[in-house]
């Protein structure tokens, strides 16, 4: 179907108007997130990201224009499996299982 359309009409705008989920719906573009706003969400380094790709605990980019991306589904499903993983083994985050906040002063440092 779109492929005729977006032939004759030579955007893909058309190809979005013109898709149609089963249920009828139009189905939303997805936001893409860059490996800088994915290192800032997640506090992490670069080369984390990719080691967790390398491991399989993260999900690949997808290339758009010969830069790595992520769609916003995929970032919260791997934060949502990660919370899910924590609740399956009946942790609870740092700052409330040790009592405190999780950026304590080392009681062992000179002041």
């Amino acid at each position: 179907m779109c492929s005729n359309i977006c032939k004759l009409k030579g955007t893909s705008q058309i190809w979005w108007e013109n898709l149609v989920s089963e249920n009828g719906d139009k189905p939303m573009p997805e936001n893409f997130i860059n490996i800088d706003e994915l290192c800032k969400r997640l506090n992490c380094a670069t080369s984390t990201i990719y080691r967790w790709i390398e491991q399989g605990h993260f999900p690949r980019p997808i290339k758009i224009g010969g830069m790595a991306r992520w769609s916003e589904g995929d970032y919260d499903g791997f934060v949502q499996e990660a919370v899910q993983r924590r609740n399956d083994a009946g942790l609870r985050p740092r700052s409330v299982r040790r009592g405190r906040p999780t950026h304590s002063r080392n009681p062992h440092k000179k002041k």
